[in-house]
């Protein structure tokens, strides 16, 4: 999305839950749930002070400076979007039961990795 801003344009990004992996949400919904941001209610109506602590905490989270990787959600009304996305997407309610769901994948997606990354190691053992 493109907007103009008297006679100049930015581009907006767009705000797709796609651009999140599972680490990425479960560190966001920590956050969200140690300043007491249970669901979308008080997501749209806390303190702007709390939402400035969760947008700098997450992008400055040490997994995010480890990876070179960035957060491009800088706004309350991009993190209730990326919220109502998740929400959608994860077919929940409220910052617990995505934190739960998204745990689980995340525990799945930890054992496939410990899995192929014995297999490699067993090959490595044999050569």
């Amino acid at each position: 999305m493109v907007r103009s801003n008297k006679g100049r344009s930015h581009r907006v990004p767009e705000i797709s839950a796609d651009d999140y992996d599972e680490r990425s949400i479960l560190i966001l919904t920590q956050l969200l749930h140690l300043k007491g941001i249970s669901d979308l209610e008080k997501l749209e109506t806390c303190d702007d002070s709390l939402i400035s602590s969760v947008l700098y905490d997450w992008k400055n989270h040490v997994s995010y400076k480890m990876e070179n990787r960035e957060i491009h959600i800088n706004t309350r009304k991009q993190l209730v979007d990326l919220y109502n996305i998740l929400l959608a997407k994860y077919e929940v309610t409220n910052t617990v039961e995505l934190a739960n769901t998204v745990f689980v994948m995340r525990i799945a997606e930890l054992e496939s990795n410990i899995e192929e990354y014995k297999e490699e190691f067993k090959e490595l053992l044999k050569s």
